[in-house]
């Protein structure tokens, strides 16, 4: 039993640092082409789990001046500047066409009934999308009930060619 907890709690790490990983670089990729027009972040997460999972080397990724916009539905914005309380599910994003260089979306889609249309706005709003989703193979993906959507490996090939300008980490 002891051996099966440890193999558990290794393979959730393994995990944990795989996703902090594609988060990381995906960050890095998003903050290179951005462009002047800057990030919208989908999802910015207001809760007090995306905030210690938000950071990044001490630096809050909503904070970052690249961020033109932090979008959630949680009205709590922590101080997040550029907060706009939005539920990305229904409402449409209240900006116009291509005000963006990027929309970053992380760990978003997976909780969303309608996520095709956050793909919508996000594309409408933006030149580019990022995603970070969770691993096809990552057990907490499949395990949480929060999640209404799993992505596999060949769902997320339909995204990229069905969303023009999209790239994918997970």
């Amino acid at each position: 039993m002891k051996n099966l907890l440890i193999g558990i709690g290794l393979i959730f790490g393994l995990d944990y640092a795989i996703t902090e990983n594609g988060k990381a670089e995906s960050w890095d990729k998003a903050k290179s082409i951005c462009g002047p027009k800057g990030i919208i972040n989908v999802g910015c997460g207001a809760g007090a789990l995306s905030l210690r999972l938000g950071y990044r080397g001490g630096i809050n990724r909503a904070s970052d001046p690249e961020v033109k916009a932090n979008i959630d539905k949680d009205p709590n914005n922590n101080g997040f500047p550029n907060f706009y309380q939005i539920d990305v599910n229904s409402q449409p994003l209240p900006f116009g066409n291509k005000e963006f260089g990027l929309a970053y979306c992380s760990h978003v889609l997976e909780h969303l009934s309608n996520w095709q249309f956050t793909m919508n706005e996000m594309q409408r709003v933006a030149d580019f999308t990022i995603l970070v989703l969770p691993s096809p193979l990552s057990p907490s993906g499949w395990l949480s009930q929060a999640h209404e959507q799993h992505f596999s490996v060949k769902d997320m090939e339909k995204i990229v060619k069905h969303y023009p300008n999209t790239i994918i980490y997970y």
